[in-house]
Formats: structure tokens, sequence, C-alpha cells
């Protein structure tokens, strides 16, 4: 009886990490990479963009996405159905389109401890600047992994110009 019992929590257990996991079906996207829509972002520039990453909690506290991964994206026909259909998505977060060429245009670099970032020698051109802001609240409810979980995504399409110097501010929307 004992282990029957066992093996019945445990299967409820099991259940439940998995139904906390979503599981996503592959995007099907409609456009296809085109080489000469991401042909401007091959070369190195000369535009700098920097900023700060933070959300604010309903309390009024400030909360940096330090330690963060930054993403810059150039906004393409493409790109734009991927961040439309995943990428403003918490939980498709770490996925990255279907098409591995993305990744060969995409930069990366990690926020500061007050949130603070920088991408230089950039082509003039659009940019999806995306990074997660998320921190635990101390709260647990071991029947649904990572609920104390607050935050999300945070993300901006900026224009830069050739030589251009822009900072910018990503928070909430």
């Amino acid at each position: 009886m004992k282990q029957q019992l066992a093996a019945v929590i445990a299967l409820q257990l099991l259940l439940i990490g998995c139904a906390s996991q979503p599981i996503h079906q592959p995007i099907q996207m409609t456009r296809s990479f085109d080489d000469a829509s991401y042909a401007q972002y091959k070369n190195q520039g000369t535009a700098t963009l920097s900023g700060q990453a933070f959300l604010k909690t309903r309390g009024g506290d400030v909360k940096f996405a330090a330690g963060s991964v930054v993403t810059l994206d150039p906004v393409t026909e493409y790109s734009r159905e991927w961040f439309e259909k995943a990428g403003k998505t918490w939980s498709r977060r770490n996925e990255m389109p279907p098409n591995g060429r993305f990744a060969e245009f995409r930069k990366k670099t990690v926020a500061d401890a007050s949130g603070h970032f920088k991408f230089s020698q950039l082509s003039a051109g659009s940019y999806y600047v995306r990074t997660e802001c998320t921190w635990h609240t101390g709260s647990s409810n071991y029947m649904v992994p990572n609920a104390d979980i607050q935050g999300g995504l945070i993300f901006l399409e900026v224009n830069i110009a050739e030589g251009e110097q822009k900072d910018i501010i990503l928070s909430s929307h």
C-alpha cells in the first residue's frame, strides 16, 4: 500500500513538472530569410547603442536586468515575423528563428550590475533590443515550479543612423 501511494505521488509530481513547462509547436514562418534584407547589417558600422534595462515592481522598487543577456537583432520582414510569433514571449525567450542564418546577424552583450549595456560598431538600421528582467519573490509553491518569478522580457525597436551614439531606456512599454 505504501509503495502504491509513493508511486502515485511520484507520478503526480512528474505530471505537475511536465505541465508547468510549456510545450511549444515549432514556429511556422511564412517569410523566408532574405540575404538582401540583411546586407546592410553585414559590415561594421560607426554607430553605438547603449542603454539601461530595468523594471519597476508594483511597490515601486527598481529591478535591474543585472547579468542578463541583451540581444540586438536587425529588423527585417523575416525577423519581424519571428518577433511577433515568438520573440515577445517569455516562455520562448531562448528560441531562435528556424533559419540558422539569423544567428549570424544577432549581437549579444551582458548587462552590468545596474542593467547598463552597450553595442558598438553598428551599421545604420533598425534593430530589436531585447533582454529579460526577472526576480524571485521568495514565495514558493511546490505545485507550480517557478511560480515566484516575476518580471519578464523587455524589448524595443530602435532606429540608428550611421555615426549616431544613441542611449535608450529598456523598460516596460
